[in-house]
């Protein structure tokens, strides 16, 4: 699902309302229950339906919280917001006044607590549909629309019998249904198309070392390092891939998924899909929605410490929104900086608030703690085409890989605390340079995987990661 910048914009709007919601005290439930039967009938709007809250029946003998139209079907949605999961009792009620309304009127019931087990057992005897919040802040991150949202509830329940979807199972494939994932293989065995390495500056080793024939419809995004694997996200999923076994896996079959891969300390992955950040629990194997409103452009980031960050370009250099986002622990709780800035595509954190914003033509460092408008006499000069296969090898030093012509990539080093510009590290060759990044395997030294695609003019996509190593120190030439 591709949002317009209107309604992107128009979600972050809504965003900190329901935060403000969210944070409410419990003496003011009440209020909260009134309000948010108004956010959910803006946030249906915000997709297109025609949505109206807190409707009153006939000579006033009952009150709808929102009632929408969805492709004909008319809709009505009761919505509770406790501090206890409910019970059964709100689904009877609806299903009362269900058999008021005309045949084919459709019920929904939203509880943003959840439900207990008689509640959940109550949508078997109704035909009713059951959300909670999961689905709710999906919606509102922009993962799915309600229109999505509801079709494949519908989907799910015609497959399988009433019963409440979670999101997880909305969004992840079958067990059944997910192929192998993508294979790499050492260049030992099968060889690239040519030789991808030119040239190394002294003191620096690269060499091929692992290759793919993927499908056309599963081309490499981008590449991040964990402490034993490396996680290449892909529009199928993201595949984990262990070098040290050549062993890959799906870390997670989830399609629609786009830039880097996160890997948390706790095990959790973290990724953007869609126009939403999401975390996969596999210990618990479950799926939630840390932040969104982020059409357009993204790519995600995290600090030394592990704080997630989004760059987020969306629109018209010249009339949209360039934010740097940081993502808090649910939806609602992003904190977003403009960055004036139009020529950026990659975002490197390098220190608490500092970054490097790698971009086409040229790149800039921020502090978010002074001021993020930079001048054209702060400007870096970028060495390659894009700037999107960039990361940090410490707080003051940035690694960037990419095209320079057709086919001539190179890798750079740029020492940010010296004027003496980048440093040419690897000469190699490829079609495009996917992404790069940091370990495992450093040894006395920076262990450094580049992604890239050698697919000449096959009609498949063919990854290649090129392993360099780079010590403490170089010698520039």
């Amino acid at each position: 699902m591709t949002l317009t910048p209107p309604t992107t914009m128009r979600l972050r709007e809504l965003h900190r309302t329901y935060r403000v919601l969210r944070d409410l005290p419990p003496a003011a439930a009440q209020l909260r229950g009134q309000q948010f039967n108004d956010l959910i009938a803006e946030v249906l709007r915000a997709f297109g339906l025609d949505a109206k809250a807190n409707v009153r029946g006939l000579h006033g003998r009952d009150e709808i919280d929102v009632v929408f139209t969805d492709g004909g079907v008319d809709c009505i949605l009761e919505a509770k917001w406790e501090q206890k999961r409910i019970n059964a009792d709100p689904l009877e009620k609806l299903s009362g006044r269900l058999d008021d309304r005309p045949a084919g009127t459709r019920g929904i019931l939203l509880s943003m607590s959840g439900y207990t087990k008689h509640g959940l057992e109550a949508f078997e005897r109704r035909g009713i549909i059951g959300l909670q919040r999961e689905h709710f802040e999906a919606v509102l991150a922009g993962l799915l629309s309600p229109q999505d949202l509801l079709q494949r509830i519908h989907a799910a329940q015609a497959a399988r019998g009433r019963h409440l979807v979670l999101l997880v199972d909305l969004l992840l494939p079958e067990a059944t249904e997910v192929g192998p994932a993508p294979r790499m293989q050492p260049t030992s065995d099968t060889p690239p198309p040519w030789k991808v390495i030119v040239g190394t500056a002294p003191g620096v080793t690269a060499a091929e070392g692992f290759i793919g024939t993927w499908a056309q419809d599963c081309p490499a995004l981008s590449l991040s390092a964990g402490s034993e694997e490396l996680l290449i996200a892909t529009p199928n999923g993201v595949v984990s891939f262990d070098p040290a076994t050549c062993a890959t896996r799906w870390a997670l079959p989830l399609p629609g998924t786009t830039g880097r891969a996160i890997r948390g300390a706790d095990g959790t992955l973290s990724v953007l899909c869609g126009n939403a950040l999401v975390r996969w629990d596999p210990q618990e194997k479950d799926l939630s929605v840390l932040a969104g409103g982020f059409g357009g452009y993204a790519t995600l980031e995290a600090t030394v410490g592990g704080e997630l960050w989004v760059y987020n370009q969306l629109g018209s250099t010249d009339s949209g929104s360039i934010t740097l986002v940081r993502v808090g622990e649910q939806v609602g709780d992003e904190e977003r900086f403009d960055i004036p800035f139009p020529a950026g595509s990659h975002a490197v954190p390098l220190s608490p608030g500092r970054f490097f914003l790698s971009g086409t033509g040229h790149s800039t460092l921020l502090d978010l703690a002074r001021n993020p408008v930079t001048s054209e006499a702060d400007w870096i000069k970028a060495e390659v085409q894009d700037g999107r296969a960039a990361t940090r090898l410490d707080e003051s030093t940035v690694l960037i890989a990419g095209n320079r012509g057709s086919m001539d990539s190179f890798l750079f080093r740029h020492d940010l605390t010296t004027q003496d510009g980048a440093e040419r590290l690897v000469e190699f060759t490829a079609n495009r340079v996917v992404d790069l990044a940091v370990g495992p395997g450093g040894g006395d030294g920076n262990q450094l995987w580049i992604l890239a695609d050698v697919q000449g003019n096959d009609l498949v996509s063919r990854p290649v990661l090129l392993r360099a190593h780079l010590p403490r120190t170089t010698t520039r030439r």
